[in-house]
Formats: structure tokens, C-alpha cells, sequence
């Protein structure tokens, strides 16, 4: 990183080494022999305190039978002098077998023999390393500790403290149950994201497809990652050929749990598919009242496989909303239609003014007079309940005026990250707030909404809330509505936060968004290693216009910006898996170059692409799904009369 510089590199005698400056130093060893082990020591100079990761990585650039262990990363906290100040860094292991127990090691810093250490605001004792006592303690967690995620907070002296938001999760491994797949059917032209819902999940568990009618036949899931004990996302990899599949999910401790037919793979060579997603169904605004003139809207989705009959042409769009209040009033059906292009979206709206207060349900039909089949009829029908508040006094929503993350972060390498809102309201007061967190899923086009909470009390959700981003590398953007006193609910705020884990996984024709700015007088460098397979890297500018890229078959890829040559803003780096890659994406900004690249200058040999994953400008909108915020609760007690 360009915190860091190299003062010295010390190899052994087998190894000549070269720095290639932009903190790169690559090492050559002309034979290495079985068994045979060389150490590399490079010296650095610290240029400034903070977080730094540093990254490694070998190869013979022949085939080799076990690539996952040719790269290490580690992660290093530079101290400014004087800073005395606690800090929790990460546990290792950061998941605990409840049966067995065992003893985890707490990695930070400024460590001391009166540091308290809690889990979950519970003392617990541990012991210093004798190596590094002052950034590692050791604590034995023992058998048949209670379960659950446990946050870890640390602390020297009253204000002296830092937390580790969920460090650290002890699981019963006779819990693992898998209940649930969704999506329930998928196309098998581009990787699929699986929603596994269950009980007892844990980090570091691994899946897989089970051929339903030749149990012999299995394909491991891509990237299971962990996002609560009832809910695992994962990859059906592309070109899962076509069948009916069982999904198995084991836990770290080789318990299984299978469920039966759970998923089917689609051909998608001649598919074509209309539907939506229950976040697709949508009301202006979001909280109506009876008497108000809503719209009713629905997003279409188009999926269109490269030899379907209309794959180059548009189709017609019909949907059908029908509104049912049973004794609010007679039910009402309503018509719209529309064109949609191959791969693409339309939002059809309906208005609709409920005369009284009350739950209305509304269900949606799609369907298309030119197409012969819908390949998954499943999703043709979305419906939903809609409260109608009555009417008030109130009519003032309420106003956000900032969302950070992280204080205003534009990476993190880690999940856990800070929420703070602002919000005002000038009729009844603040009550509720609720976050959508979205990321960009290839297979949909679009934005997803990965999580949501639910309805929060405002107070204290709207200062340091503790939030855990989906394991999914790329930009994360979070969303905040506010409701006040009376249910009115705001228009969203969005900001966005870029997840950059120390190592990062993308499947064969999967793409992955990054944005980051370029300042004015300054570069922004990215370096994209593929550790395995072949990833490659776009750059669009803030008009959407190709600004750089390299498309290379080697391991690394660079790219860099400069305001020399390119407009200050926001800019989109979209990485697109020309194979299944794990891979590092490096970022280091600096001053303006002295000789900056032409833009037209192409880093590395090109294979192809001139269109953005998305549209450079396209954020998260207000065209989604919320549900009603909690309202007053009437309790009714018998009335006695003597």
C-alpha cells in the first residue's frame, strides 16, 4: 500500500528481487526444490498511521494442482506515536464449535494487563501472548458455551474502549437445518445466487447441488457466505446443466443437512421470461391515506436466453392489478400495458384513490400476448397488503439530510460498518427508521436488496448503528426511510460504501461494480491480481464513456486516472469474471502523475467489451416495496357491570 514505504528487501540467496515501485516488488527464484523453503523479508517505512493490508502472492505460471494456497494477505495497524488507545482488530477462530469449544486468540492493540475484555457485556479472563502480550490475548472458550453471535468490546481505562461488532459466533453443530431455497428455479446461462433458509448456519460453510435423479452427480455451490444463523447466500455456478438438484449444506464441523429437490437449472438457449420480485411492487408515497391520489407501480423484468425467438426484439407487457378491501368497497380491476426489450425492465403504475382507511389486497398478473411460453410462471403474479392510513392533520413527511457509513468512508474491508442519520420533521416528530442495503446482482441487471431491518425506533437507531454489509465484494449501497408519529415516511437517502475484503471471488461471466472517486489534482490506481482463473477490469467515466482498461490474460492488471487527462468524479470499475477467479483489487490515490496516460491508451490486450454492468449514474431508487411503519396499538379490556 502507499502507506508503506520499501526501505530494503532482504531475499534469501535463491531469490533475485526487484521493486517495481507503486509498492510492487517481485521476487524470482529460478528452482525451487521439493521441500525446499525461501524467506523474503522486506523492510518498510510507515508513511502515516492507520489500516493497511499488505498482499502476497507466488506462482510458476504452469498448471498447479492446489492454487488456493499461492496467496496470503496480512493485515497491519500502524500506531501514530503516542496514540495509548485499545483496538479489536479481528478473533481467530472467529466461529466456535459449542461441543468441543477451544481457545480463541483477540488480535488489536495497546493491550495491557488491566484491559477488560467482554462478550456481549459479559467479563471474560484471558491471558496475554507471550510474543506479542500487547496485540494478542488469548481466551478459552469452553464446551458447552451458550450459542449465539457475540459482540467483543475491549477496554484500558473509561472512554479508553473499541468494539468488535459480532467477532465472534458460537454455533451448535447438531442445529444445521436447511428448510428453504429461493429462487426455486434459475436460468443456468450466468451464476445464480441461491437464498438458503434455515437454522444453525455459521461461517465457513460449504454446499452443493445433488443431481435429484443421480446422486453421483454433484457441483459444489460458489462463495456459501454467512448472513445470519437462518439465512446463507451462494452461487449455483453457470452452466449447471439442466435438472432437478438437491441443496446440501455442511458446517465446519462435517454435519450436513440436505434438502430434496430444492432447485431446478433451466437451459436458457431459447428461454424467455417475464415476472417480478415481491420488492418490484411499489406504492407513491409509500404511506398513503384514504383519499389520496396513489400510484400503484410494478417493475417487469425481462430474461432473455441468445436463441429465444424474440431474443432481439421487444414483446408486449400486459398486467392486471386487482384491489381488494373487502368491507372498505367494491373490489376494483385495472389494466396497463407496455413494451419490454430483451434483458430489460419497465415499470407499468396504476392510480388508484382509496376512499377509506383500512388493509387492501392488491395482486398484480403479468403476462404477454407474444410470447408462446414464459419460462417461469411463477413469478407472473405479485401481491401484497397495502395500509391506508387515515386521514391527518399531519401531512408533512419527514426530511433526511445525510446517511454516512462509516463516517463518510468510501472502503471497508471488513462487514461491519457504522450507520448515522440525520432526519427532521416539522409536524408530529421522528419515530421509525428503516434501511434497505442493496448490491449489484449480474443475473438481474439491477440493483438487489440483499437486507433490509425492520421498523426501528429512530432514537436509537439513527446514531453509531452497528450494520453487517452482504459478504459480496463491490460498492454496497444503503438506503434510510423515517417515518413519523403519524406513519408519514420520507423519500429515501442513499450512500454508498465499497466492500474490499483481503481476498475477493467472482464466477465465470459474473460482474462486480466498484465506485470510487477521482479528486480533483490527483490519480486513482487500481491493481487487479487474479490469484485464480482471469478477471478482468473496466473503468467508466462519470459521462459514461470507456476511461480505461485492462483485459489481459496474465494475473495483474493496472489501471490508473488521472485528472492530467480525466474529469474529476465518480467512477465505475466494473470487474467481469472471464473465468471463476478469486482475486485482489488494490486502490492507491496520490497527487496529479508528472506524465499522465493518454486516455485512449489501452493497458493490456483487450478480449472485448463496451458496455457497463450499469448505468455509471443509476443508483438505487424509491421504486421499491416498504412495508408500514408500527403504528398506535389499541388494547380492549372486558367491560364489567354489576
Amino acid at each position: 500500500p502507499n502507506t508503506l514505504a520499501v526501505v530494503d528487501i532482504l531475499p534469501s540467496q535463491s531469490a533475485n528481487c526487484l521493486e517495481l515501485g507503486n509498492g510492487n516488488v517481485n521476487c524470482t527464484i529460478d528452482a525451487l526444490d521439493p521441500g525446499q523453503a525461501e524467506q523474503i523479508l522486506i523492510v518498510v517505512d510507515p508513511l502515516q498511521p492507520g489500516e493497511t493490508t499488505n498482499f502476497v502472492f507466488s506462482t510458476n505460471f504452469m498448471v498447479e494442482d492446489n492454487p488456493a494456497n499461492n496467496s496470503t494477505s496480512a493485515f497491519v495497524r500502524v500506531l501514530a506515536p503516542g496514540d495509548d488507545n485499545v483496538y479489536l482488530d479481528k478473533v481467530v477462530p472467529n466461529v466456535v464449535d459449542r461441543d468441543a469449544g477451544g481457545t480463541i486468540q483477540v488480535f488489536g492493540a495497546n493491550f495491557l494487563p488491566i484491559t477488560q475484555l467482554l462478550l456481549n457485556g459479559t467479563p471474560i479472563s484471558f491471558t496475554q501472548e507471550a510474543g506479542h502480550p500487547d496485540a494478542i490475548l488469548e481466551v478459552t472458550i469452553p464446551s458447552d458455551f451458550e450459542t449465539g453471535e457475540y459482540t467483543l468490546l475491549a477496554q484500558n481505562t473509561a472512554g479508553n474502549l473499541d468494539t468488535l461488532f459480532k467477532g465472534l459466533i458460537v454455533y451448535d453443530p447438531d442445529a444445521l437445518k436447511v428448510d428453504a431455497v429461493v429462487p426455486h428455479m434459475g436460468a443456468n446461462d450466468r451464476a445464480m445466487m441461491l437464498n438458503i433458509a434455515g437454522d444453525g448456519f455459521v461461517p465457513g460453510m460449504t454446499g452443493e447441488l445433488i443431481d435429484s435423479n443421480n446422486p453421483l452427480l454433484i457441483y459444489p455451490l460458489e462463495t456459501p457466505s454467512f448472513v445470519s444463523e437462518n439465512l446463507v447466500r451462494a452461487l449455483v455456478p453457470y452452466g449447471t446443466p439442466a435438472g432437478v438438484y438437491d441443496v446440501r449444506l455442511v458446517n465446519p464441523a462435517g454435519i450436513s443437512d440436505t434438502l430434496s429437490m430444492a432447485y431446478e437449472s433451466l437451459d436458457w438457449t431459447t428461454a424467455d421470461d417475464l415476472g417480478a420480485f415481491d420488492f418490484d411492487f411499489f406504492t407513491i408515497p409509500a404511506a398513503p391515506r384514504e383519499g389520496d391520489d396513489v400510484i400503484v407501480g410494478l417493475t417487469v423484468r425481462r430474461r432473455t436466453g441468445e436463441e429465444a425467438p424474440f431474443s432481439s426484439g421487444q414483446v408486449s407487457v400486459d398486467v392486471n392489478l386487482g384491489v381488494s378491501g373487502g368491507e372498505l368497497g367494491p373490489d376494483i380491476t385495472l389494466g396497463g400495458s407496455g413494451v419490454i426489450s430483451p434483458n430489460g425492465t419497465i415499470s407499468i403504475t396504476f392510480p388508484w384513490n382509496p376512499a377509506l382507511a383500512g388493509d387492501y389486497h392488491l395482486t398484480l398478473d403479468i403476462s404477454s400476448s407474444d410470447l408462446l411460453t414464459d419460462t417461469i410462471a411463477s413469478n407472473n403474479q405479485i401481491d401484497r397488503y397495502v395500509a391506508v392510513l387515515p386521514a391527518s392533520t399531519d401531512s408533512e413527511v419527514p426530511v433526511i439530510s445525510a446517511l454516512t457509513i462509516n463516517g463518510g468512508a468510501w472502503i471497508t474491508a471488513v462487514p461491519a460498518v457504522l450507520l448515522n442519520t440525520t432526519a427532521s420533521d416539522v409536524g408530529s416528530g421522528l419515530d421509525y427508521i428503516y434501511y434497505i442495503e442493496y448490491v449489484f446482482d449480474r443475473n438481474l441487471g439491477d440493483w438487489y436488496p440483499v437486507n433490509r431491518s425492520n421498523w426501528l425506533p429512530f432514537d436509537s437507531a439513527s446514531e453509531d448503528f452497528n450494520w453487517v454489509l452482504a459478504p459480496v465484494a463491490g460498492v454496497h449501497y444503503l438506503q434510510a426511510w423515517v417515518s413519523d408519529q403519524e406513519g408519514n415516511i420520507s423519500q429515501p437517502f442513499t450512500s454508498l460504501i465499497n466492500l474490499i475484503a483481503a481476498k475477493n471471488h467472482i464466477g465465470h461471466d459474473d460482474g462486480q461494480i466498484y465506485r470510487l472517486p477521482l479528486l480533483p489534482a490527483s490519480f486513482l490506481q487500481v491493481d487487479l491480481t487474479s490469484l485464480t482463473g482471469d478477471a478482468d477490469l473496466y473503468v467508466w467515466a462519470p459521462d459514461g464513456t470507456l476511461a480505461a482498461a485492462a483485459f489481459g490474460g496474465e494475473p495483474f492488471e493496472q489501471v490508473i486516472i488521472d485528472t492530467g487527462v480525466n474529469a474529476p468524479g465518480l467512477y465505475q470499475f466494473d470487474v467481469y469474471g472471464y473465468e471463476n477467479t478469486s482475486y485482489w483489487f488494490e486502490t492507491s490515490t496520490g497527487g496529479s502523475l508528472d506524465t499522465p496516460l493518454s486516455i485512449d491508451e489501452v493497458q493490456g490486450h483487450v478480449k472485448g467489451g463496451d458496455q457497463t454492468l450499469q448505468v455509471v449514474d443509476n443508483n438505487p431508487g424509491s421504486d421499491v416495496n416498504i412495508p408500514t411503519p408500527p403504528g398506535d396499538e389499541t388494547i380492549y379490556l372486558p367491560l364489567i357491570v354489576r
